[in-house]
C-alpha cells in the first residue's frame, strides 16, 4: 500500500513540471538590448531597437532608436535567414552594406529541450494591472547558453540572455509587443542597399 502511494505521489510531482510553451511566431514591439559582446567593439553597447519579428519565414528587422552610447553609431539591420542576406544601413551616412548572415535563425522562444527554472512576478504582485506573470527556462547547447524569460500563460518573450564564447553576453528585454506585422514592406531591403 506504501508502495502505491508513493508511486501516486512522484505521478503527481512529475505532471505538474511545466512544459515549454510556444511563443508567437510573428510579432513586432521594442527592445532595450545590453551587448557585452566581443563584437561590441570594446565598448559596451546600451540600446533601444524597433523590431519586427517573423520566426514563420525567419525574418528580423531592427531599427536602432537610441543609443544610451553617443559616440555609436545608429543602424537598421534586416536578416533574411532563408536567402541568407543581412543588410545593414547606417542610419547617419544611409550607407547599405550586405553580406551573408553568420549565425542560424534562433527563435525567441522557449528553446527545444530547455529546462524549466521558475515562475516569477514582475511588478505589485496582487494588484490588478500592476503585475506579469512570467516562467524562466535555460538551456544549454555545446558551449552557448540561454536564459529566458517569457509572459504566462501567452509566452510573449520578456528577456532573453545568451552566452556564446565566439560571441560573448547580450542581453534583450522586450517590451511594448503586439501581435502580429502591421505592414509585411518592413521584410523588403531598404532602397539604400543594390538590387539583386
Amino acid at each position: 500500500m506504501k508502495i502505491i502511494i508513493t508511486l501516486c505521489c512522484l505521478v503527481a510531482v512529475q505532471s505538474q513540471v511545466p512544459t515549454p510553451c510556444e511563443s508567437p511566431k510573428q510579432w513586432e514591439g521594442d527592445i532595450l538590448r545590453v551587448d557585452r559582446s566581443n563584437h561590441a567593439k570594446l565598448h559596451l553597447l546600451d540600446q533601444r531597437i524597433k523590431v519586427s519579428y517573423d520566426e514563420v519565414n525567419q525574418r528580423l528587422r531592427e531599427i536602432d532608436r537610441f543609443s544610451f552610447t553617443s559616440d555609436s553609431p545608429m543602424f537598421e539591420v534586416l536578416y533574411l535567414h532563408k536567402l541568407n542576406k543581412k543588410y545593414i544601413v547606417n542610419l547617419k551616412t544611409r550607407q547599405c552594406n550586405v553580406s551573408t548572415v553568420t549565425m542560424p535563425f534562433r527563435p525567441l522562444g522557449v528553446p527545444v529541450g530547455a529546462t524549466f527554472s521558475g515562475y516569477s512576478t514582475l511588478g505589485a504582485s496582487g494588484l490588478q494591472g500592476q503585475f506579469l506573470n512570467v516562467a524562466s527556462w535555460n538551456s544549454t547547447e555545446g558551449p552557448n547558453r540561454y536564459y529566458g524569460t517569457v509572459s504566462t500563460p501567452d509566452c510573449f518573450p520578456v528577456e532573453y540572455s545568451y552566452y556564446s564564447p565566439p560571441v560573448g553576453f547580450v542581453t534583450s528585454t522586450y517590451f511594448d509587443l503586439s501581435l502580429g506585422i502591421r505592414d509585411e514592406n518592413v521584410f523588403v531591403p531598404p532602397s539604400e542597399c543594390p538590387k539583386e
